[in-house]
């Protein structure tokens, strides 16, 4: 059984959600790609498909929650240890001359 035949979950969430992970998760740098919309003074030629219907589905806005200070400091501090649990799974290899 290959580890692609137990993913039950949506592809971007199995690769990127961090809390989850069983392997880790690699990035290039420099990136070997990137999206059109990022290029400076570039005319867009590969249009997103998916734009038109973020458009047409309107956001609805969320109710802003306003927690006890107590309760924000232990949010603050759970994040905190989070970040710090998880900071040795995120490595950069580096793959250009200008990154040795």
């Amino acid at each position: 059984m290959t580890l692609a035949s137990k993913i039950e979950r949506p592809v971007d969430d199995f690769l990127f959600d961090m809390t989850r992970h069983e392997t880790p998760c690699w990035q290039l740098s420099p990136a070997i790609g990137i999206q059109e919309m990022f290029l400076p003074d570039q005319e867009i030629t590969l249009p997103s498909d998916l734009e038109p219907e973020r458009l047409a589905t309107p956001r609805l806005p969320r109710p802003k929650v306003r927690l006890p200070g107590s309760q924000k400091a232990i949010r603050e501090i759970r994040r905190l240890l989070w970040r710090i649990q998880h900071l040795p799974r995120r490595v950069t290899i580096p793959m250009g001359a200008q990154d040795r």
